[in-house]
């Protein structure tokens, strides 16, 4: 399989996971939910986490993991398209690569250490660093 393939299925996956996670509800009983928001004047912080972490559904993760899963395949393919990378053993001989698509990849593996909503923000960054490369 070519790494454009790879990437290609990796952003359906993240694609696929991010729209599950929009038919989920966000607790698994929401009168519970309501009459536990209606309670918490009157607990400890700590009962109240406890008993939300038992109410919530897995929404959150699929969307974050869906969300996080499409915006890195996203990023690497536009690199590997950018790079014109057709398959690994052209990856293995680029060579070293200028300081514009170095500084491209810091940017592309600091998205990996980071939430999924700042990585709308590394996507961003790394557009623009592409285009730059396109133009010089």
């Amino acid at each position: 399989m070519t790494p454009r393939l790879i990437t290609i299925l990796t952003f359906l996956i993240g694609l696929g996971l991010f729209s599950c996670s929009l038919t989920l509800p966000y607790y698994k009983d929401q009168r519970s939910a309501d009459d536990l928001i209606r309670k918490s004047y009157d607990m400890q912080k700590s009962d109240y986490y406890k008993e939300e972490a038992e109410l919530k559904t897995s929404k959150v993760t699929f969307m974050d993991l869906g969300s996080g899963l499409a915006i890195a395949s996203v990023t690497i393919l536009l690199f590997l398209i950018f790079t014109e990378v057709k398959n690994l053993m052209t990856l293995k001989t680029t060579g070293h690569l200028p300081k514009p698509q170095f500084s491209f990849l810091q940017t592309l593996f600091g998205f990996y250490f980071c939430q999924a909503h700042t990585g709308i923000t590394y996507f961003v960054a790394n557009v623009a660093t592409i285009l730059h490369l396109r133009t010089a």
